[in-house]
């Protein structure tokens, strides 16, 4: 009986070695086949998922006036999309992993590779990473090596997406639908600002009303004289000579100079009445609209005059056409990916690890 007692110990003794052995090194995360994600990768995926869940927080109480973003540990016990907010996070970081080795193993099947561009790449955004959060990164377990695969994976990410989508690609845009977009989403205008006065300057004597109205008359003779057929940057010259206190002539713009090419995308930097106003302007139209504390004299212009201006647009036209269908497509090979799970790293990491910096 002491023997069997003896031999049992022993035997448990082994195995709990084993398990020690096996479940202590916390290196790694993840693996697939020959793929492995470091922890400082997962730590990275965590970082990202903390961003997007409180930018999702964020938007949910968008319209709530008295909502403040809770601190770090008040933060993880949110509900973020039904969940709480650090198996959000978690879970978000097991779909970068996902989307890691999905993105390598395209990259490679199709014999892709980084060139010389693309390392100094590399080495410059890690540089710049280091010098504005290296506190950050090293404090929450992320060192160089796992930011070198992390700008890795973005340059190959990028060079996927053109490789697929771009001429001769697996899924390739026809010219004839980048043109449409172009056409469809684009809009191409010369404007003339006249600032909208909001206060009385110190010193003048009429009031804010008359102000506003000199400065509805000024838009106003500007109209009227581009619709008789004036050159948009003739009249842009003679308004900056009327606005200037200086003695010396000023030079006169170019047409390049005074126009500008919005796209949809464009809305959140200039605002929906800006964007909207010259997208929907028709080559040649002349008109006026206000926006962001100016009446705009617009005077359309055609996205295709300037055969270049389509040319320099061609690829931001691709991702607005088919950054969706990518993002899908990345997510269902990540999804086809199985994943082996070092439970002890799981353990080991969690979202209230990371150390952000104080506020």
């Amino acid at each position: 009986m002491k023997a069997m007692k003896r031999g049992t110990a022993f035997l448990l003794a082994v195995l709990m070695m084993i398990s020690a052995g096996c479940g202590g090194d916390t290196s790694w995360v993840f693996r697939s086949g020959e793929d492995v994600i470091s922890a400082g990768m997962y730590i990275i995926g965590q970082i990202n998922g903390f961003s997007e869940a409180m930018a999702k927080l964020a938007e949910e109480n968008e319209n709530n006036t008295e909502f403040v973003m809770p601190d770090q540990k008040a933060f993880l016990k949110t509900t973020v999309d039904g969940k709480q907010a650090d198996i959000w996070i978690n879970d978000a970081a097991k779909d970068f992993s996902r989307e890691l080795i999905a993105v390598n193993r395209r990259f490679a099947s199709l014999s892709l590779t980084l060139d010389e561009s693309d390392n100094a790449f590399i080495e410059n955004s890690i540089s710049s990473a280091k010098s504005q959060n290296g506190d950050f990164y090293s404090k929450s377990g992320v060192s160089d090596e796992s930011l070198r695969q992390l700008y890795a994976f973005a340059r190959k990410r990028s060079k996927l997406f053109r490789t697929l989508y771009e001429e001769g690609g697996e899924f390739a845009v026809p010219e004839s639908g980048l043109k449409d977009y172009f056409n469809e989403n684009y809009g191409y205008a010369e404007l003339l600002p006249v600032s909208i006065p909001y206060l009385v300057p110190e010193g003048e004597t009429r009031s804010l009303a008359e102000l506003r109205e000199e400065a509805k008359a000024n838009a106003d003779r500007f109209q009227k004289r581009a619709e008789e057929g004036e050159a948009m940057e003739i009249l842009m010259h003679e308004w900056n000579t009327e606005l200037s206190s200086s003695e010396e002539p000023l030079p006169t713009p170019t047409k390049e100079e005074i126009s500008v090419l919005v796209s949809g995308n464009d809305r959140q930097e200039y605002g929906e009445e800006f964007v909207d106003a010259i997208i929907n302007v028709n080559p040649g139209e002349v008109g006026q609209f206000e926006s962001m504390g100016y009446i705009f004299v617009y005077k359309g212009r055609d996205v295709f005059e300037d055969p270049e201006l389509f040319e320099s647009q061609r690829y931001m036209i691709l991702i607005e056409m088919k950054t969706d269908a990518y993002e899908a497509k990345l997510k269902e090979w990540g999804n086809e990916i199985v994943l082996e799970e070092n439970v002890t790293a799981l353990n080991r990491y969690k979202p209230g690890n990371i150390k952000f910096p104080e506020a």
